[in-house]
């Protein structure tokens, strides 16, 4: 983790346009490992509302005048914060997004009153290989100091758990403790009810 590098995404397509194949990368992965169902078969830089989406968070995050004043809880509607990881060579090799307010899905699901931030997603690039060891670690580590910065006691997150729940493992071992179990029908193209996990870290 040494060294992995962080740096606030640029609101620029070229951040938008690799964070989107950088989730196209891990879809033949998701595939061969029998979690299809996580994200579906079609790429996002196929999905135009995926795109509008993310190049909308992407300049939201790069637009530093459109962000909170003093960074404390609470936080605007719309703040956003994505980060990327560069390899010591300075290649991208994944990225991380923050929000202030959960999504609907599992608000519902999260204790009230709660100070906390909300990880929209966590990706590496299946394409940079060895370069992206450490970089998932490194991004959350970041987004825990981005938490404590605001004055939060917490992250929240969510994921997918089929396939045996290995990817809840994953946020287990990063120090997540997994909560309620929801449901969102065509949460990633129609036909894929995809099951998830509410996920928490607490600050410290």
């Amino acid at each position: 983790m040494a060294d992995v590098k962080i740096r606030l995404a640029l609101s620029s397509q070229e951040d938008a346009a690799f964070i989107l194949a950088a989730f196209d990368s891990a879809l033949p992965f998701l595939a061969s490992i029998g979690s299809e169902a996580q994200w579906g078969s079609v790429p996002f830089s196929a999905k135009p509302d995926v795109v509008v989406s993310m190049t909308k968070d992407v300049q939201r995050s790069g637009d530093v005048s459109a962000q909170h004043q003093g960074g404390r809880l609470p936080l605007p509607a719309g703040w956003t914060r994505i980060f990327i990881s560069l390899s010591a060579s300075g290649t991208r090799t994944g990225a991380l997004c923050l929000i202030a307010e959960p999504p609907s899905y599992v608000a519902s699901l999260l204790p009230e009153g709660h100070q906390s931030l909300f990880m929209k997603f966590l990706i590496t690039d299946r394409r940079t290989g060895v370069e992206a060891q450490g970089a998932g670690a490194a991004l959350i580590a970041r987004a825990m100091q981005e938490a404590r910065d605001c004055g939060a006691d917490s992250l929240y997150s969510d994921c997918w758990e089929g396939n045996g729940g290995r990817l809840v493992r994953f946020y287990e071992q990063q120090g997540f403790t997994a909560g309620a179990a929801f449901r969102v029908d065509g949460k990633h193209g129609p036909g894929l009810p995809w099951q998830g996990r509410v996920l928490c870290k607490q600050v410290r």
